[in-house]
């Protein structure tokens, strides 16, 4: 979904923050293999947050991204 969001020219400036159980170091990983196989590379999220968040880390991150 977010390879899809910002690869869509009406969409891509849309900021993400990426919530994940994922570790980042796999995410970021992905993408880079999707990149090679899309041709296509994806900018990097505005944020990413891994599980269990704490919530005034994810407030305080939204509040910094949207201004």
């Amino acid at each position: 979904m977010y390879r899809a969001l910002k690869t869509d020219e009406p969409l891509r400036d849309i900021p993400v923050i990426v919530l994940s159980a994922i570790a980042p170091k796999s995410f970021f990983r992905s993408q880079e293999v999707l990149a090679e196989f899309a041709s296509q590379p994806v900018p990097e999220p505005e944020a990413y947050i891994e599980k269990p968040e704490e919530p005034e880390e994810l407030i305080e991150l939204m509040k910094k991204i949207l201004g």
